[in-house]
């Protein structure tokens, strides 16, 4: 019996290796039903390959998820591979679908503010319902923004980020990342971090910024910085549908000074702060 089992765990593992290995370059079409299915949009993939070891499922190169047209003709998100995880009911009805996407660490993802007005990430609760969307995993990636045709000189690096869909309608939503500009050299700059979920009737989402140099955050705004020197940070409660979010948080500034001279010890505080956020027409 023993015997039997070490043999059975040896196949296994055996077919786990090279499950890589086999291309099966049939199944793609499927598989790209199967993710515009989960994701209200038009993909093209690349080779595929079966995964034991993380799924059961796919690896899947070459992977461009298209943008909605309303947002415009640059993808949603390119990546040179993913790792599609399969929902096993769905093989029970002989239905291919995924219950997660991971993306490779190259992934980019583009953020559209629209000429009309809503973002692109808005447009995906109406294509899809929230309980049938695939949950997406992206570790160290990157996140792109634009608005109408102009794509905009800040980015996130080091991005990582999991949307989460509920059977209840809701998309839990946690996401980390150094704001950068494609125009000055590598920042050393702290995380922001968003945790959070969104229906349809909005937001609720908590928003943090990781203690940063006061003349990194002023050159996101201004190439040539401020003249000041110090550190920042803050965090913030957004709730409400996107045109009308309450806006309610804590600045804390330390150290702050000009710089030829030193910080006065002690010199910090924390500000308050209340308001509100229209995303749609960017005013705040």
């Amino acid at each position: 019996m023993k015997r039997l089992i070490f043999i059975v765990v040896a196949l296994i593992v055996a077919l786990g290796f090279a499950a890589p290995h086999v291309d099966v370059d049939f199944m793609r079409p499927r598989i790209e039903r199967a993710i515009e299915r989960g994701l209200g949009r038009r993909v093209e993939v690349g080779k595929v390959y079966i995964n034991l070891f993380t799924g059961p499922g796919f690896t899947v190169e070459d992977v461009t998820v298209h943008e909605d047209p309303r947002a415009g003709i640059e993808p949603f998100i390119y990546v040179r591979s993913l790792e599609a995880r399969l929902r096993l009911l769905g093989l029970l009805s002989r239905k291919l679908e995924f219950s997660s996407l991971r993306l490779a660490d190259d992934a980019n993802i583009n953020l559209v503010k629209t000429d009309a007005g809503p973002w692109n990430f808005q447009f995906l609760l109406g294509a899809t319902q929230a309980a049938g969307m695939t949950a997406i995993n992206m570790r160290g990636g990157r996140v792109n923004f634009k608005f109408g045709d102009t794509k905009s000189v800040f980015y996130f690096n080091d991005a990582d980020l999991d949307v989460s869909p509920s059977s209840e309608g809701v998309v839990n939503l946690r996401f980390s990342g150094a704001p950068s500009r494609t125009d000055q050299p590598q920042q050393t700059f702290g995380h922001f971090f968003v945790r959070g979920k969104w229906d349809r009737q909005g937001l609720d989402m908590r928003v943090e910024l990781e203690p940063s140099a006061i003349e990194e955050v002023a050159r996101l705004f201004d190439q040539h910085g401020f003249g000041l020197h110090g550190m920042v940070a803050l965090d913030a409660q957004l709730n409400g549908p996107p045109s009308k979010l309450d806006v309610a948080g804590t600045l804390r500034v330390d150290d702050v000074h000009r710089w030829d001279l030193l910080p006065k010890r002690g010199g910090g505080w924390s500000v308050g702060y209340k308001g509100t956020l229209d995303l749609r027409s960017e005013r705040l």
